[in-house]
């Protein structure tokens, strides 16, 4: 799985410039909304920022952060004990 997943994003971003624009963005965030492809390699091979990738994929409904809530708040109990709070 991990081999087709190479090659299609090798392929997507070697030949991109000859994918309509429309259907290589179908192509990108349906890989990415089925965990295909990271955000990261789905930026890159839309010449987008990770920043406006994420954005256009939660407008679509795919969600950016896939993981349990208590990961979560675990994530945000270390980041509050680990600096100082933001005056």
């Amino acid at each position: 799985m991990v081999a087709r997943v190479e090659l299609l994003a090798a392929y997507l971003e070697r030949d991109r410039d000859s994918i309509p624009p429309a259907a290589l963005e179908l192509i990108v965030f349906d890989s990415y909304r089925a965990g295909h492809l990271s955000a990261g390699k789905g930026a890159e091979i839309l010449r987008l920022p990770i920043e406006s990738f994420l954005k256009a994929a939660s407008r679509m409904g795919i969600a950016v952060l896939d993981a349990a809530p208590e990961d979560l708040s675990q994530d945000l109990d270390a980041a509050r004990n680990a600096s100082p709070p933001i005056e």
